[in-house]
């Protein structure tokens, strides 16, 4: 429904926070951001104060202005996550390695089997080396699936990344106003320790501290000139 619903996380107990209003209909009315444990069981189970609505809007437009500034040195950073991605590829070696050594086991698992089909193995013996051998090759199962765990979400990362660069470059215009529809397509989460010092956690992880005594609801926001 909102923007920030569901993104905005308290950094003191990880729960969600809820939009409120405050003094509603009044000259002073006010949208904030409340930890969701704050509001049901008290400032006993979370100190955590409500953030102002505007103030994370505000901080959103400045950061995202400035990243248009030096697009060169965000890319940058961009540039150094898939070299890091990259570099893990390396585990593909480690893959295959695992994969060959599952099928020895396999064959070794076959021929045992086929040795007490023949009468070559006591029953004792071949439990004994059946239940090691199924002991390793699980093992080796697990390591692999790791490898292909980590693979998938490299390959998330990337994609990721590309949709953040594909969304910067499309919208390269300073903004003027908080936009629902790019806050919501780059950034994961909002992280809020403070009503002033939260931060921007974007959806291939990375994150941006904010100081948001700048933007603050009690501070009239000026708009940079462009």
């Amino acid at each position: 429904k909102y923007a920030f619903s569901g993104k905005l996380i308290c950094a003191n107990c990880g729960s969600t926070l809820k939009r409120r209003t405050w003094n509603a209909k009044t000259p002073n009315e006010r949208i904030v951001w409340q930890c969701n444990d704050y509001i049901n069981k008290g400032v006993v189970s979370c100190s955590t104060k409500a953030i102002g609505d505007l103030t994370i809007k505000r901080a959103f437009v400045a950061w995202y202005n400035s990243v248009l500034d030096d697009k060169a040195a965000f890319f940058d950073t961009f540039i150094k996550t898939i070299e890091r991605v990259v570099k893990k590829s390396k585990d593909k070696n480690k893959f295959q390695q695992t994969q060959n050594e599952i099928r020895k086991l396999e064959d070794r698992i076959s021929k045992l089997v086929q040795m007490k089909i023949d009468w070559e193995i006591s029953q004792e013996d071949f439990k004994r080396e059946y239940s090691a051998l199924c002991e390793i090759k699980n093992k080796h199962i697990e390591i692999k699936n790791s490898y292909i765990e980590k693979e998938i979400d490299d390959n998330e990362k990337l994609r990721q990344v590309s949709i953040i660069r594909e969304i910067i470059n499309t919208n390269s215009n300073p903004l003027t106003e908080f936009d629902d529809s790019i806050f919501k397509a780059i950034v994961d989460k909002v992280i809020v320790r403070t009503p002033v010092s939260f931060s921007f956690v974007l959806i291939n992880g990375m994150k941006f501290a904010i100081d948001g005594r700048e933007y603050s609801d009690g501070r009239k926001f000026k708009t940079r000139e462009y």
